[in-house]
């Protein structure tokens, strides 16, 4: 089973230009990995497990939508705003995913 990761972070290309422009993504990859084939000088700023990362980023892009500045012209996992926002946003919705799961296990052992 592989691991499901959200992660935040700013491209070498905003930490250069001083911009609070951040990527939302997602990984299944171990650790690190995916962190490092961005160009070397991005920084991560935020990165959870998950149980379910395709559908977790899309939920999370949707609200990222409504609540920071899409900056579609570099790709649509590019926001504008303050970090720990949306560090916040994606916690939270993580973690209302993991006590769902969590409800569903506790059914399904009382059914048994």
């Amino acid at each position: 089973m592989k691991t499901n990761y959200i992660y935040l972070l700013k491209t070498r290309e905003f930490v250069n230009t001083g911009e609070y422009i951040y990527k939302v993504g997602r990984t299944s990859k171990e650790n690190f990995e995916r962190f490092n084939q961005y160009p070397k000088g991005s920084i991560i700023y935020y990165q959870q497990i998950c149980n379910n990362c395709v559908n977790m980023e899309r939920i999370i892009l949707k609200l990222f939508q409504e609540k920071f500045k899409h900056k579609t012209k570099f790709g649509r996992e590019y926001f504008e705003g303050c970090y720990k926002d949306m560090i916040d946003v994606i916690y939270s919705n993580i973690k209302n995913e993991n006590a769902e799961v969590e409800e569903e296990v506790e059914v399904e052992a009382e059914r048994a």
